[in-house]
């Protein structure tokens, strides 16, 4: 059993094995390697001396370069043409020099077979029980490591004992400790070595396992213990977190915050200000890394740690929308109020599905912060196209969890008195606060805004860092008057159309993730879309149900007030008059806040239209506006003095009285009847002349008659003026042509 074991050692070969042969294929993988590098190093030089057009002092420079740079050192020339002839000679002549056998070592190096090497580890027992105790072959701890070493040396002795020759039993167990898989030494030059080294240690220590122990954690300077406490360790990590490794060691060494063992064992002025020892960085480094993130704040902690992954399988295309708001990065212009243009970034609210990212609706709002009337308007986009999610919508918190306007009242109070908002018709999910990563939309924000870094007024994601200097230069034109934003930005209207484009592109573009994978949004919405299911879109019959947003109100003395946000108006008529002090259900459209329906209650099935309240200029009101307002308040307040003059003839007069009562005869309260009707008649003549005197004067000032009462009589001033209205009555009425 030895000698086959024997029989596999490395040995001189006459006799080259040829390439693809089964004894080709027991050499070692590197000779093979080597074989294969030195064919690459002659192939230039091979080819100059079949030429024939060179000589002995060219082919030896390309051969001696080519050898430099295929295997990563130089030779002799005299070592090179030793190689160069002994591959002439093994070739005989012959023109192919392709095989890679004319190029292998004079000492090969031979694979141990599968065979040999299971023999080798059951011929020795001890050695086979120390291999298969190591739990990980890859990792092998310094324990088992030992164990293996001196069970190896304990065979070495028993070969000996059995009559074996030193070297014979040497290399039998350097073939069994090769063939244990191990990670003993990179090469067998390294392990017959390293087997030497110990076994004479091991012979040296009295056969002692403690002999062959592994001193290099010990002997090391490298794995020597560190001269640093624990609370030396974490003074330099909270140090660390404040301003960098580096300065930390630099001001703990300067201070003599450290230990003494520290401060005596490295130097407290080195050459570099960031010297830190590179064990000291390789410790602490990670843990500074690891808790840089906390130490900035919750927040950054939660994105930066560990997430939850979603498995998206289960939800169908149309079964969740999403959206979120963005700044936009570029400037864009359009016309104020009073017609001189004004530049702004705006805000752009985006929604999309949650399953295939596909872009529904996208909402464009030219000020600085938007409104939850700005949301309700998205919903309502993305209805009219695609139609309501079949589960809901998932946002965020802030505005998009506590506006009414959407979500309405959360209590425990039945659905027919609160105000439910849209949850009358989908369910609402709100992302967690200050976690980006749970919300979808703002990858595709982010996709949208990697498309916009081309277009016109492009300002970058961070204005404050990002300068754009050209840009700025502008703005600061526009702002002066030196020159027109059309010449460089585009105009609201066209920026609309311009993010149009940009969604469609995106939707047509196939995306590589683990949602889409390899599809577009618009083929995933259109391949995983559940027909079965198909999602709710109300006519237009219909639409005002969920365009228009109820909520109980109690009509005031004022009629109803709606209030959005800060914004309060006012609804009324004679129908709100004949309800003050009740509550009903109201109904308005955010968008369109002409005027409200009012029902008595939620099943009730007859609508009342109430028109908005005027609202007129505090001081210059036109007539016509003044009676406006008037008839609104008068109609609002017609049902009370109605009922009033009703109720009045009931009122209770039987109570005491604190006059003495007047008996009178039928004559005396005749005579007093006729005097008060003569006294009617005539305050009611003294108040028409009154009347016409002050016509008159006003017709005198617009004549421009003098104010003599003998220069015109009065009756031909009334003329006048009716004549005048009549023609022009007349001119203000189109003729037929």
């Amino acid at each position: 059993m030895i000698a086959a074991i024997l029989s596999n050692r490395p040995k001189r070969s006459a006799d080259l094995p040829p390439q693809g042969t089964s004894a080709w294929n027991r050499l070692s993988n590197k000779t093979k390697q080597h074989a294969h590098k030195l064919r690459q190093a002659l192939a230039g030089a091979v080819e100059l001396h079949l030429s024939g057009n060179w000589g002995r002092e060219e082919i030896e420079a390309a051969g001696l370069r080519d050898y430099r740079h295929t295997l990563g050192h130089a030779v002799t020339a005299r070592h090179w043409w030793r190689l160069f002839d002994q591959v002439l000679e093994r070739n005989a002549g012959k023109v192919c020099f392709d095989d890679l056998s004319l190029y292998l070592p004079g000492r090969l190096i031979r694979k141990p077979s599968p065979d040999v090497a299971r023999k080798a580890v059951e011929i020795m027992p001890n050695l086979a029980g120390a291999v298969c105790a190591v739990d990980d072959a890859n990792n092998p701890t310094s324990s088992e490591m030992l164990l293996v070493w001196d069970s190896a040396m304990a065979e070495y002795q028993r070969l000996l004992d059995s009559g074996v020759s030193d070297g014979k039993a040497r290399r039998a167990v350097i073939v069994a400790l090769a063939a244990s898989g191990l990670p003993l030494a990179s090469t067998r030059g390294a392990l017959r070595r390293n087997f030497a080294r110990k076994l004479n240690r091991w012979i040296e220590g009295g056969s002692k396992p403690a002999a062959i122990r592994d001193l290099r954690k010990v002997n090391s300077g490298r794995w020597a213990e560190l001269p640093l406490t624990q609370q030396d360790l974490h003074k330099l990590t909270g140090s660390g977190l404040q301003g960098g490794l580096s300065k930390a060691w630099r001001d703990s060494m300067a201070r003599g915050d450290l230990s003494a063992m520290a401060r005596q064992s490295y130097l407290n002025n080195p050459a570099s200000k960031s010297y830190v020892p590179q064990r000291v960085r390789d410790l602490l480094q990670p843990d500074v890394a690891m808790l840089q993130n906390i130490h900035r704040g919750p927040r950054q902690a939660n994105l930066r740690g560990a997430y939850i992954s979603r498995d998206w399988t289960s939800v169908s295309p149309g079964d969740w929308y999403s959206a979120d708001d963005t700044t936009l990065p570029l400037y864009y212009w359009e016309e104020s109020e009073d017609g001189s243009p004004r530049v702004l970034r705006g805000q752009c609210l985006v929604m999309i599905d949650c399953r295939t990212g596909r872009i529904l609706a996208f909402a464009l709002h030219s000020e600085r912060n938007y409104t939850a009337k700005v949301i309700r308007g998205l919903i309502m986009k993305g209805h009219d196209t695609y139609g309501l999610p079949r589960q809901g919508f998932y946002f965020e918190n802030g505005m998009w969890a506590s506006a009414k306007l959407i979500k309405g009242v959360s209590d425990e109070v039945s659905g027919t008195e609160t105000e439910l908002g849209l949850r009358e018709w989908v369910q609402f999910k709100h992302a967690k606060p200050g976690n980006a990563r749970a919300k979808t939309v703002e990858r595709i924000i982010g996709l949208m805004q990697t498309r916009m870094e081309n277009q016109p007024g492009y300002c970058g994601r961070n204005e404050q860092v990002e300068k754009f200097e050209r840009l700025q230069r502008e703005l600061l034109d526009f702002k002066s008057g030196c020159s027109h934003p059309k010449d460089v930005l585009l105009h609201r209207d066209e920026w609309i159309e311009r993010l149009q484009e940009i969604s469609d592109a995106y939707n047509c573009e196939a995306q590589q993730g683990g949602m889409l994978k390899g599809q577009s949004p618009r083929e995933a919405w259109d391949s995983l879309f559940d027909f079965s299911q198909p999602l709710l879109k109300l006519g237009e019959s219909t639409r005002y149900l969920l365009a228009n947003h109820r909520r109980p109100l109690k009509i005031g003395r004022n009629g109803i007030c709606v209030q959005i946000g800060k914004e309060r108006l006012f609804f009324r008529n004679e129908f709100t008059g004949r309800f003050v002090g009740r509550t009903v259900q109201v109904y308005f459209d955010p968008e369109d806040l002409s005027s409200v329906f009012v029902k008595s209650s939620v099943e009730d099935s007859v609508a009342t239209v109430v028109p908005a309240a005027p609202r007129i200029p505090a001081m210059s009101a036109t007539r016509e506006q003044m009676q406006s307002a008037m008839a609104s308040v008068n109609a609002h307040n017609r049902p009370a003095r109605t009922l009033y003059q009703t109720v009045k003839s009931h009122f209770p007069d039987n109570g005491p009285s604190q006059f003495r009562r007047i008996v009178a005869d039928e004559e005396t309260v005749a005579q007093g009847m006729d005097i008060a009707a003569d006294q009617t008649v005539i305050r009611e003549q003294q108040n028409q002349e009154a009347k016409k005197r002050r016509q008159t004067s006003r017709l005198r000032v617009r004549f421009g008659v003098s104010s003599d009462p003998n220069s015109i009589v009065d009756a031909r001033l009334r003329v006048a003026a009716e004549l005048q209205k009549k023609f022009n009555d007349h001119a203000d009425t189109p003729t037929r042509s």
